[in-house]
């Protein structure tokens, strides 16, 4: 491999990006500070004007994420079959998705979710890289001394370059480089740790190329938070055994950590998608650029409104300087007058002119505005939240946020779709890494009860084994449970169901004590025995237990009447 050449590839990529109309650094960057609330960075407003901001893109994106992630998806693997085409031990199938559960759990993978969706509406991209951590202990020692972990990090999608930057399939790409700025103190151990030699490393102010200018902020002065960008390059070559694996490289400026390393890996450790996806582009369409010329229109008129009031709202006083020396507006103040005549009106000496007023058309223009944005983009009042739901059926609700929330399919579809590639990334890292190791797993005990067991799992079968991946989704909108509590409450009305059927339908949120009332329910429908029957019980009785029963019933009756 030639030296460097990681680095030489980042260059290119760099000058690639620059030739996009408009650069992706400054698209970026824009769209971060209009999201923030900074938006009057590049709207060319250099006046004296006042510069509100009315911030919609934000509004709108919070709203556009939250959305999206309101149901969670369940990553599952299911139907194995190995080489031969023979299905897999059940057993295996629990123990590797207890494995992905607890990879989940422990890398907080929702929340990584929650903002990459966010990134993408911002940026148009979000990008994860998996990485194997060699310094971590599997479920922190406890139960072996196994040492290595599976990692996770949300990436930034400028910070990402293809080989073939027309091409956006990952698994297709000749290279993929993920670039960084990291301690100079943490390059130098890496390059220690795999050269078993020390070589000090030179700190760059290269943050030109980074997303948000809050990144080109670093501390200054302090040798041990100096940084330094690096490449790191994935390639697909072939190994020493002549079969395609994946091969990685990093540099620093112009010095290699290490070069052309096996990892055994048959995928790119990288997961890249878009918001919406661009033709002939690996970086897709950011849902912010389109809102940033509105916003700004909208944000200029509030400012020419607001100049024209601050200048013609208040009335100006006219007068005669001949006639009044030092007029004043001062509450009970007097203002003398010279030489006015008997009769003579004192308007004709002073008088407050009215401003013009501001054409009703300006207001109309900008709820237009606005009312055309959200339109555009599908961002109706049912799925912000601006319907009140008692005002209005709750299944009409239900059906228009669902209609509302059908321009959000394609990027929910581009995480989906991202997920099942995580998904398959990660069975394919862990049957290289792991080997046999422990893996914590839901069994039950004698008595039925649920309880975690520690068993042990062959990480290496992975390697021989063919996953089908499943995702499932499930949903979960406010509105969703509003239809669902006033069907079962019409249903109730109308008698075709009863109360307590309708109580253990409805979800929990809106009867904490639920299962109480259930059981209280329940035990009032158990039947009472006839006080015929109890007397020929009592007859029955030996003597000295008869008295006993009847002062007993008695005393019980009694205190049901209190």
């Amino acid at each position: 491999m030639d030296n460097n050449k990681a680095w030489e590839r980042l260059q290119q990529g760099k000058a690639w990006k620059q030739r996009l109309d408009p650069p992706i650094y400054d698209e970026v960057n824009t769209n971060w500070e209009m999201y923030k609330g900074n938006q009057y960075i590049n709207s060319g407003a250099k006046d004296n004007l006042p510069k509100p901001v009315f911030n919609m893109i934000k509004r709108i994106i919070s709203f556009f994420v939250a959305s999206l992630t309101s149901s969670p998806a369940d990553i599952k693997f299911s139907n194995f079959a190995n080489q031969d085409g023979k299905e897999v031990d059940d057993e295996d199938i629990a123990k590797l998705n207890s494995s992905f559960a607890n990879f989940e759990e422990r890398t907080k993978l929702q929340s990584l979710i929650r903002d990459a969706y966010k990134d993408a509406a911002i940026t148009g991209d979000f990008a994860f890289h998996m990485f194997f951590d060699i310094d971590k202990k599997p479920y922190g020692g406890k139960y072996s001394d196994v040492m290595g972990e599976l990692c996770i990090e949300l990436v930034d999608g400028v910070n990402v370059y293809f080989g073939n930057p027309n091409n956006r399939n990952v698994q297709e790409q000749p290279y993929i480089i993920i670039a960084g700025r990291d301690m100079i103190t943490d390059l130098q151990e890496e390059y220690a740790r795999e050269n078993k030699d020390e070589l000090e490393l030179q700190s760059d102010s290269d943050t030109d190329y980074q997303a948000g200018l809050d990144s080109r902020i670093e501390i200054e002065g302090d040798n041990g938070s100096d940084k330094a960008t690096y490449a790191l390059m994935y390639e697909l070559k072939e190994n020493k055994q002549k079969e395609k694996t994946i091969h990685a490289s990093k540099s620093v400026g112009g010095t290699d950590i290490y070069t052309d390393k096996d990892l055994g890996l048959t995928l790119y450790p990288v997961i890249f998608d878009n918001y919406e996806r661009a033709k002939n582009n690996y970086h897709g369409l950011a849902l912010c650029t389109a809102i940033v010329p509105n916003q700004i229109f909208i944000n200029r008129m509030f400012a020419l409104v607001m100049k024209s009031l601050m200048d013609t709202a208040f009335p100006r006083l006219f007068y005669d300087s001949k006639r009044i020396d030092s007029p004043t507006n001062r509450v009970g103040a007097t203002t003398g007058v010279k030489n006015l005549q008997p009769g003579e009106n004192v308007a004709n000496v002073a008088s407050y002119l009215r401003g013009g007023d501001m054409s009703a058309q300006i207001a109309q223009i900008i709820d237009k505005a606005w009312a055309m944005t959200k339109e555009t983009l599908g961002a109706e009042d049912a799925l912000l939240g601006s319907v009140n739901p008692e005002q209005a059926s709750g299944i009409a609700i239900s059906v228009t946020a669902k209609q509302a929330a059908i321009p959000l399919l394609n990027p929910k579809n581009n995480m989906y779709d991202a997920l099942e590639c995580l998904a398959n990334i990660y069975a394919d890292m862990v049957g290289n890494y792991y080997g046999e190791r422990p893996v914590v797993i839901e069994r039950e005990d004698d008595q039925g009860q649920k309880m975690n067991a520690v068993e042990m799992f062959d990480y290496s079968k992975l390697k021989e084994i063919y996953l089908s991946i499943k995702i499932d989704v499930g949903a979960g909108t406010y509105y969703d449970e509003m239809a669902k509590v006033l069907t079962y409450e019409n249903y109730l009305r109308e008698g075709h169901i009863t109360f307590e059927e309708t109580l253990a339908a409805l979800p929990d949120d809106y009867f904490p004590n639920k299962a109480e009332i259930l059981e209280r329910l329940e035990a009032e429908k158990e039947p009472s025995v006839p006080m015929e029957v109890v007397a020929q019980i009592i007859e029955q009785m030996p003597p000295d237990l008869q008295q006993a029963a009847v002062e007993y019933i008695q005393q019980t009756e009694e205190g049901e009447q209190q």
